[in-house]
């Protein structure tokens, strides 16, 4: 796996929790108990990591980047999946990472927000 690093720069984020889904054969990421990213395959058994985007930005991907494309078996508008064999400069997924992190925190309500150490 090309992006190793990914655990040690979620982790580190306030509130991260990581859970291994078995049915899925996929480790989520959660914060406040919602997904934001999730590591997985895709229907060629590919290992991808699974993002919330912001729409425009996830378009702007998938066309500059062949190893990004709409989430598989997710919400096609909002989630994008990255190979993680692929050729995504680090600097980019690093700011998918984030931002799907900041969207999910985002659509918390205040109070769960509150609650996260």
């Amino acid at each position: 796996m090309q992006y190793d690093w990914i655990e040690q720069y979620l982790l580190p984020m306030k509130g991260v929790e990581v859970e291994y889904k078995a049915e899925w054969d996929a480790i989520l990421y959660k914060i406040g108990g919602k997904i934001f990213a999730m590591v997985g395959n895709d229907k060629d058994g590919n290992d991808v990591i699974s993002m919330k985007l912001l729409p425009e930005y996830g378009i702007e991907l998938r066309e500059k980047y062949d190893d990004i494309a709409p989430g598989y078996h997710l919400n096609k508008v909002h989630w994008n999946s990255m190979q993680l064999n692929g050729n995504v400069p680090d600097d980019v997924a690093k700011t998918m990472l984030t931002q799907s992190y900041n969207l999910v925190f985002a659509g918390l309500t205040k109070k769960q927000q509150q609650n996260i150490n």
